[in-house]
């Protein structure tokens, strides 16, 4: 059930931001997804919950031929940083997951706030984020 829940949540996004999926980091049956954890400070015990959470996801939605995009099938892979619970180390490693990892997918964390700068940047590159404790809840 719950396999079907984040597929069908991937399936959606997909499909209604095909847009953004023609500029994704796809490399050859890869979808990459970015993303950032607390390994220590405050905020990483919960980010550990996290953390293992979307490995276990991305791990059987792979395990089930990941999703299929039109004729084609993808599977997941999560690029993550460290933000040492810190939120100025937070903005800097988004916007280094989306100029320099080049990924239209994020899921961001919902301890934190987003500065200016990257919520433009969100907009101008039209990535599509969604926040740890939704990705949660769904699952």
């Amino acid at each position: 059930m719950l396999k079907k829940i984040i597929k069908y949540f991937f399936i959606f996004v997909f499909t209604n931001f095909y847009t953004c999926f023609l500029n994704a980091k796809v490399v050859e049956d890869k979808i990459f997804i970015g993303t950032t954890f607390s390994s220590k400070g405050e905020k990483s015990s919960k980010s550990s919950i996290y953390q293992n959470h979307y490995n276990r996801a991305i791990k059987q939605i792979n395990n089930s031929d990941g999703v299929k995009v039109g004729s084609k099938k993808y599977q997941f892979e999560i690029i993550s940083y460290d933000n040492e619970s810190n939120i100025s180390r937070y903005n800097s490693l988004i916007k280094r997951l989306i100029q320099y990892d080049g990924v239209q997918f994020l899921i961001g964390s919902n301890e934190f706030e987003l500065s200016e700068e990257i919520i433009n940047l969100l907009n101008k590159n039209e990535i599509v984020i969604i926040n740890s404790y939704d990705a949660i809840y769904a699952y």
